[in-house]
């Protein structure tokens, strides 16, 4: 049904400058810093994206008979327990519109409507970008949907006079919408702190009509007397970023994905060195315009492990960000099946790790002055309360009140009674727990505490990969382990007693520091409390003893975990025997590097023997979305052969040469880099020259100097330094490294850039 809505006029010319003075509750100062209106606090906030009213999320919902707004409720709980203070999302226009851009009330908008209410209780600000452009389909096919988006395509959206006076007036239609749940305008929600126009523009052509575009939507929104600011996407065509700026916007959108996206399995190595600054070219501009700086996406795509956002947070900080959110937040329903977007995954239940991670971001984002610079990687890994750990596969915060941690660590809190607050997974001197959930504990009262022990997760099967409802990639269990707990007060042992009522040992006394738990909420007590009525002590703090709500179902029944990573086989005669770093017919889809055509796999037919092989036509490329970028003639492999080697360190350390089996083919003779990457980032190595008769080659590894590398997989977006200058190492350690990258560039000179580079490679060995 159509939504009846007062008519506006598009074309009044509405001051944004003056309403924001007069009315906003936020202000942006010339040096392009948010601050609170009622305080002149400095603005700052970190969340998630959440799609559950739209799209995808939506139809698996009703497909699985899941009611949507108790799926809400669970995910906004998670984001409360977490910590998190932002929500952003892409609007599906093409569901909630007409080709006309009349904005239509069906059930999408109003279950974003109870979204945002229900953010709303929890103080959870939100950052809302009304225009989509995708089809509602993916992965799926995409549904007919009346949206002008449908009709016109991004493409079209952008020139076509139709299309642009559509979402015109969408846009005013949208902000002047009244949230059913609240009585609120969009426009006039105090919880709504700015509006992006639209998820990445791909701007093309004149500067003039980007810059008239661009007015064009930000006076649509100004139209309705709206006053928050208004963002635009300034990372999609960075030529036209003074051309943002003269249309009027307030501030510029980012994102980032440091290692690609669409792997289709767990990457492996160390990425620190991918996260080490987030920078940014048109800097100037920004600064000159007194732009404010908003993350809308980022993700540490296709990797299981939990160290890297908050190195992501820490650059960020430095980069001059308020306010970021992570790209996405997996609703739980779907979370056991990761369709969504199957090159991410995020999950308080099923994710469990990399949810803290997330929790320890928020604080960062809360405690790291705005553009303090810590360094470059391995110098940035300690940054004011926080640690990093790539080999522990650990993050932690430790400040005077808060213990959060990902991972099993040793570091000792100074003054444990002063906590209020652990969060973490696995061992710590703290808290010691053998499942594989997250836990919680909340301070109460001295002696006394709040616990809640997540379920075990675990990882069934490849995550990154081809998803689909009837493919389970994680589960749930409901098992009882040991938990001991070594705080302050419980030297001579504790109560503890089931809230929730999940666990059938509803209390349980014991001299000693240990208790076996099943997933639930918990009242621990020490000795001092022996004679306390726990209901009267819940009833005095306030905290909600209810927990993680409608916990989905679980099983005791056990559950294989999935192993992500290649093992080579162990086998004690080839102590002397040469060690693989790379092997085509094995290693070729593990390899990190952009796609090219005329690149792929082949075998030999008289041999047998596999090889990959590649055409490049020319090493450089204009970037569609740079296109003033300097050229960079290269092109880069990477391959991470960490777990190859695992066990058989003190066999690589013994090798002298490295040998590459590898030709060109379609004449001719050029040189590739062969380098070896360690831990760090730092990487040592050197040329050889390819010949078309000639298939081995022999490098001393005494010989190799230390080289630039090359940050793989490419980040997102494009902008993004090409070059790593992370690690500090002086000379090759053979203990430390990881990873091989092959390169086509160095040595060749400029007048040779244009030319056709054909080779292929086999394998490479250390002997």
């Amino acid at each position: 049904m159509m939504a009846a809505f007062v008519a506006i006029s598009l074309h009044f010319p509405f001051d944004a400058a003056y309403a924001q003075e007069v009315n906003d509750q936020v202000t942006i100062n010339a040096d392009g810093i948010m601050h609170w209106r009622e305080n002149d606090k400095e603005i700052t906030g970190f969340g998630v994206n959440y799609t559950t009213p739209f799209a995808h999320a939506y139809r698996s919902a009703k497909k699985l008979g899941i009611n949507l707004k108790d799926a809400i409720d669970q995910d906004v709980s998670h984001f409360t327990r977490l910590g998190l203070d932002l929500y952003r999302v892409h609007v599906w226009d093409c569901e909630i519109s007409d080709s006309l851009g009349n904005l239509i009330d069906n059930e999408h908008l109003e279950l974003f409507d109870y979204l945002l209410q229900r953010l709303q209780e929890r103080n959870i600000k939100a950052i809302i970008t009304p225009i989509a452009y995708w089809g509602n389909g993916w992965p799926d096919p995409d549904e007919p949907t009346p949206g002008f988006s449908s009709k016109y395509g991004k493409d079209g959206c952008l020139v076509d006079p139709a299309a642009i006076k559509a979402q015109e007036n969408y846009l005013a239609q949208f902000v002047n919408h009244v949230n059913r749940y609240t009585g609120i305008a969009y426009k006039n929600d105090p919880s709504i702190i700015a509006f992006e126009v639209c998820n990445e523009p791909h701007h093309r052509g004149e500067a003039a009509n980007v810059e008239s575009f661009v007015r064009r939507m930000k006076d649509a929104i100004r139209s309705t007397g709206c006053t928050k600011p208004v963002f635009y996407n300034v990372t999609h065509g960075i030529n036209y970023a003074e051309d943002y700026y003269a249309a009027g916007i307030d501030g510029g959108t980012f994102q980032w994905y440091p290692t690609g996206l669409g792997f289709q399995k767990e990457l492996g190595g160390n990425m620190l060195p991918n996260v080490d600054q987030y920078q940014i070219p048109f800097d100037a501009v920004m600064k000159k315009n007194g732009s404010a700086r908003i993350v809308y996406e980022f993700d540490a795509a296709d990797m299981a492990s939990s160290y890297m956002y908050p190195a992501m947070a820490r650059s960020f900080r430095t980069a001059g960000i308020q306010l970021a959110t992570h790209f996405s937040y997996d609703p739980t329903f779907l979370a056991p099946f990761n369709t969504e977007y199957n090159t991410h995954y995020m999950n308080l239940l099923y994710a469990p790790r990399k949810a803290l991670s997330l929790m320890i971001c928020a604080e960062v984002f809360r405690q790291i002055p705005l553009y303090s610079d810590y360094g470059h990687y391995p110098d940035n890994i300690l940054f004011g309360a926080f640690r990093i750990n790539y080999e522990q596969d650990l993050a932690e915060m430790v400040t005077k009140d808060k213990f959060i941690y990902t991972n099993h660590t040793t570091t000792l809190i100074t003054n444990p009674s002063e906590l209020q607050l652990i969060a973490g997974w696995g061992k710590s001197p703290l808290v010691e727990y053998s499942g594989t959930g997250a836990y919680f504990l909340d301070k109460v009262a001295e002696g006394a505490w709040r616990v809640e022990i997540m379920p075990d997760a675990i990882v069934t099967d490849n995550l990154f990969g081809r998803n689909s409802l009837e493919k389970t990639r994680a589960v749930l269990r409901y098992e009882r382990h040991p938990i001991k707990f070594h705080l302050p007060g419980f030297e001579d042992g504790f109560a503890i007693e089931s809230v929730d009522w999940r666990d059938s040992l509803i209390y349980f006394e014991t001299k000693g520091n240990e208790v076996a738990l099943k997933p639930g909420v918990y009242l621990l007590m020490s000795p001092a409390y022996e004679k306390d009525d726990s209901i009267l002590l819940e009833s005095k703090t306030k905290f909600d003893w209810k927990g993680i709500s409608h916990w989905p179902e679980g099983s005791t029944e056990p559950a294989t975990a999935y192993v992500s990573a290649r093992v080579a086989p162990s086998d004690k005669s080839k102590g002397k025997q040469p060690i693989s770093l790379f092997e085509a017919s094995t290693d070729y889809l593990w390899l990190n590097r952009k796609w090219v055509p005329d690149s792929g796999l082949k075998k030999n037919d008289a041999s047998g023997i596999s090889y990959l092989y590649l055409i490049l036509k020319g090493l450089t490329e204009v970037d569609d979305e740079n296109p003033d970028a300097t050229l960079i003639a290269d092109y880069s492999m990477r391959h991470y052969f960490g777990d190859l080697i695992a066990g058989h360190e003190k066999e690589v350390i013994k090798k002298k040469t490295l040998v590459v089996n590898a030709s060109t083919f379609g004449g001719g003779t050029f040189p590739i880099q062969v380098a070896l990457v360690m831990k760090d980032g730092s990487a040592f190595g050197g040329l050889i020259e390819l010949y078309p008769d000639v298939s081995e080659y022999k490098m001393k590894l005494s010989d190799l100097k230390k080289v630039t590398p090359v940050i793989l997989p490419r980040p997102y977006p494009t902008f993004l330094p090409y070059y790593s200058v992370a690690g500090y190492a002086t000379e090759l350690d053979l203990n430390q490294v990881e990873s091989l990258q092959i390169s086509v560039g160095p040595g060749i000179a400029k007048e040779d850039w244009g030319k056709t580079y054909e080779f292929y490679v086999r394998s490479v060995v250390l002997e």
